[in-house]
């Protein structure tokens, strides 16, 4: 059987306008400028595929999680321990960014 291919009710979808809306607002009041690519241009998301894709290979590959509070909490770990403070960033000249902020102070 195909899957159906019918309209959701107005309902589910006013909400996802109010926070597009509530976002735009708070964006402007902090000088935040938000964009959207064009379909297909896969140099938009970039930043966040890197992360995935590290996080991926350098963390989650591999391992096996039981129970997913497990999983979620060594994710955290990677990122606030890891890969936010000690991590080498190509970016930073291969200094980790605690290093990377040392240097520029």
């Amino acid at each position: 059987m195909a899957p159906s291919l019918t309209v959701p009710p107005l309902a589910s979808i006013v909400p996802i306008f109010t926070c597009q809306a509530q976002f735009s607002e708070i964006s402007e009041k902090n000088q935040m400028k938000s964009g959207m690519s064009r379909k297909g241009d896969c140099w938009a998301n970039r930043v966040v595929e890197r992360f995935f894709g590290s996080l991926e290979t350098e963390r989650v590959f591999g391992s096996q999680y039981l129970p997913r509070e497990e999983a979620k909490r060594d994710v955290i770990d990677y990122i606030e321990m890891f890969y936010n403070s000690k991590r080498r960033h190509s970016y930073a000249g291969y200094l980790s960014p605690n290093d990377f902020e040392k240097e520029i102070e």
